[in-house]
């Protein structure tokens, strides 16, 4: 099973460079990472070898804005340089949480389904449109903690109707078939459904720069792309924890979604997944080496 891992990093995590080594040990595996334009990429150039390439097209990434969408486009187009099976997005924050060979064996049973989780009732249900039929002012791409922040997003609900997306309106009038749809933003997907995607955007050059100014898009643009795909079978299967086989946790906090640590260890190991995220950097050698372990 020829898998290409695409990781987004910014920083020389204990996660990214284990996932790195760990992955790139099988010849059927190719890794791809973009690191953020605003980080020196030397800090990673260790990593560089046969199947382990680091992009030098970057762009600067910044949290929930379309330069997530950007950044992960580079990485479509450059996996479709190399021959591959199933291509699975990850974060600089994610370790494997199952075998190499426990991956390859899942993915034979289920050949050919696409591993992307929509929302559902395990999630809090968010409206699609509402996040990208709008462009949104500069203080809903910040993570700060501010009131002035704050009150100014819940007064946008009652203007936002100033700040519609002319792009997106033009394009769906102009024929555009196009469905929003949300759901994690991890994904494990066959060959076949990236070349379409891919196709997508080729055809439609105007409908990436649709999505400037609005709102963590990128859970809404490959979501909405795929089903756009005739006879997309999707993985699903109400009884795990998500459709794309990630342990995350979005209900313990502090932050959302949780920093892991090795308590969290043995709560992954009760069922499969593909990876977990996101996976602390201030853990020890010894304590990292429970999440090592998960590959065992």
């Amino acid at each position: 099973m020829n898998k290409l891992f695409a990781i987004v990093a910014h920083q020389p995590s204990h996660a990214l460079y284990w996932t790195v080594e760990y992955l790139s040990a099988f010849p059927e595996n190719t890794i791809i990472i973009h690191y953020d334009a605003k980080s020196d990429i030397s800090e990673i150039a260790d990593l560089a070898k046969e199947n382990v390439i680091l992009l030098t097209k970057r762009v600067p990434v910044y949290w929930g804005d379309v330069s997530q969408i950007h950044a992960t486009c580079r990485l479509l187009e450059e996996a479709m340089r190399y021959r591959f099976d199933y291509f699975f997005l990850l974060s600089g924050d994610d370790v494997p949480a199952a075998s190499n060979e426990a991956i390859n064996a899942f993915l034979s049973k289920h050949r050919g389904q696409e591993f992307i989780h929509y929302q559902d009732e395990r999630s809090h249900y968010v409206n699609p449109a509402d996040r990208v039929m709008y462009k949104y002012p500069p203080y809903f791409f910040t993570k700060q903690k501010s009131l002035v922040f704050a009150v100014k997003r819940k007064l946008f609900k009652h203007i936002r109707f100033m700040y519609k997306n002319h792009e997106i309106t033009s394009l769906l009038s102009n024929g555009l078939e196009m469905t929003f749809y949300k759901g994690t933003n991890w994904f494990a997907l066959t060959y076949g459904s990236i070349g379409f995607i891919l196709d997508i955007l080729h055809t439609h050059p105007t409908l990436l720069p649709s999505f400037n100014f609005t709102y963590c898009s990128d859970e809404i643009f490959f979501h909405t792309l795929l089903k756009m795909k005739p006879e997309v079978k999707i993985y699903d299967n109400p009884g795990v924890r998500n459709n794309c086989f990630r342990y995350i946790d979005w209900n313990s906090g502090p932050d959302y979604p949780r920093t892991l640590d090795v308590s969290d260890v043995e709560k992954i190991r009760k069922n499969f997944y593909f990876f977990t995220r996101k996976v602390s950097d201030k853990l020890t050698q010894e304590e990292f080496s429970h999440f090592k372990d998960l590959v065992n």
